[in-house]
């Protein structure tokens, strides 16, 4: 196991628009010789959104989407507080697989798919966006080891730092994922988050405007005040200063 840097690429070629978050947990999966990965994103307090999952069966997260999901008992673990937020753990850290085989879960899903042990967390991205990846192996699989926990933990630090990225350059995410998030960081308002994001979507202040079905003369008062909350002064100051925060 060692650290590739296809994936790392494919991970910051997606603001860009040049891979896709199917391609990235695919080739996670791959890399962790796993049966199955997914990686969901929400704002806290909101129900996750599935970017992306792998399967060679559709319907095993068509189940898990409508009723599976609730009685997970790895997505209890990591809202208890016993959990260590933006790290990734083993699953077996939490859970025996003693315990797990008397869950509905267990009976009725994870072993239906021949599921073994997992890997995964939820991490929190600078503006306040919840990442949570699961990656399970095969029931036959040998367990994760040290090595591959710390590999998927450095993975999930560029992806956390890329959906960063492509709430202000990028499109492949909801852009009120970031609204909330970006609002808190800076004391916005959520009519100037919502400006913000489109801004740097866009080629000039006067068609974000037009983009929000705005005043020309309304988008210009909230950037003055956007500007003077963040502590710059023009546009370029403004993406470095929401970029490296």
């Amino acid at each position: 196991m060692r650290l590739d840097s296809y994936i790392v690429e494919l991970i910051y070629d997606i603001p860009l628009g040049k891979s896709t978050w199917s391609e990235v947990v695919e080739e996670l999966r791959k890399e962790m010789n796993a049966a199955l990965a997914c990686l969901f994103v929400a704002q806290p307090e909101q129900v996750p959104m599935l970017i992306s999952a792998t399967s060679n069966n559709d319907s095993v997260w068509q189940q898990y989407e409508q009723y599976y999901f609730q009685i997970d008992p790895w997505n209890a673990i990591l809202a208890s507080p016993i959990y260590q937020k933006n790290t990734i753990q083993y699953g077996r850290a939490f859970v025996s697989h003693k315990e797990l085989k008397k869950t509905e879960y267990y009976n009725d899903f994870w072993k239906k798919f021949g599921l073994g042990e997992t890997i995964g967390g939820i991490l929190t991205t600078d503006s306040g966006v919840t990442v949570q990846i699961g990656i399970p192996k095969y029931n036959e699989s040998k367990n994760y080891t040290d090595k591959e926990v710390h590999l998927l933990q450095y993975y999930c630090t560029h992806i956390c730092r890329a959906i960063e990225l492509d709430g202000y350059i990028g499109n492949s995410l909801p852009q009120g994922i970031y609204e909330s998030g970006l609002a808190a960081k800076f004391g916005l308002t959520q009519a100037e988050a919502q400006l913000v994001l489109t801004l740097f979507k866009v080629n000039s202040l006067q068609e974000a405007a037009k983009s929000l079905y705005r005043s020309y003369h309304t988008a210009r008062t909230q950037l003055k005040s956007v500007f003077k909350k963040t502590e710059t002064t023009n546009q370029i100051e403004l993406l470095k200063r929401l970029i490296s925060n």
